[in-house]
């Protein structure tokens, strides 16, 4: 964003009713909005429509880091287009992995953290959610995933979730980034 419009979202302190501000502390994961379509009514009217003002078709932000390490980091990627043509042009999807990239290589500080390298080593992955991360990579389905596993589809989400917490990923697409980063699997 540039720095004149961050300047004006200071001063008008829009930070106290920024929907991005809000999804961020309730621990959303994700939040994206158009510029320029919010009715009067809602809160965040004079700020979406400020957005629009400045040149900003759409806003897509998501977030990276724990709830539990009470640090959280958010990434927004902003457009001159609107949600429906970043989707058209880019895909949504691809854009969530994109940011997935992106919040895998933000350093999170921890306590005792003194700003020198950090080595943190996840669980191992099992041979099969290796393979069910590989296929969720190339762009598979769950059903499509348990299908090519031979599993039933709840197995697919079971190794998911496995998969997420052992990586300390917040979504599929961040555990996806954590692991091709990481070498547990390649694309």
């Amino acid at each position: 964003m540039s720095d004149i419009w961050l300047n004006r979202y200071e001063a008008k302190k829009y930070f106290l009713i920024d929907p991005f501000v809000g999804a961020l502390l309730a621990g959303h994961s994700e939040v994206m909005t158009s510029c320029g379509t919010l009715g009067r009514s809602d809160p965040a009217w004079e700020l979406n429509h400020d957005l629009k003002a400045h040149g900003y078709g759409s806003l897509y932000g998501s977030m990276a880091g724990s709830l539990t390490s009470g640090y959280r980091s958010l990434v927004v990627f902003c457009s001159d287009q609107t949600l429906a043509e970043v989707d058209a042009v880019i895909g949504l999807d691809r854009l969530k992995i994109i940011h997935a990239i992106i919040a895998a290589n933000i350093p999170v500080p921890f306590a005792g953290y003194d700003g020198g390298e950090i080595n943190i080593r996840p669980e191992n992955l099992s041979p099969k959610e290796r393979d069910v991360l590989s296929w969720l990579a190339s762009g598979l389905r769950n059903d499509q995933i348990a299908l090519k596993a031979n599993v039933a589809e709840v197995t697919v989400r079971k190794h998911l979730l496995s998969i997420r917490r052992k990586l300390g990923a917040a979504t599929r697409e961040q555990a996806v980034a954590i692991a091709i980063r990481d070498g547990w699997i390649s694309i």
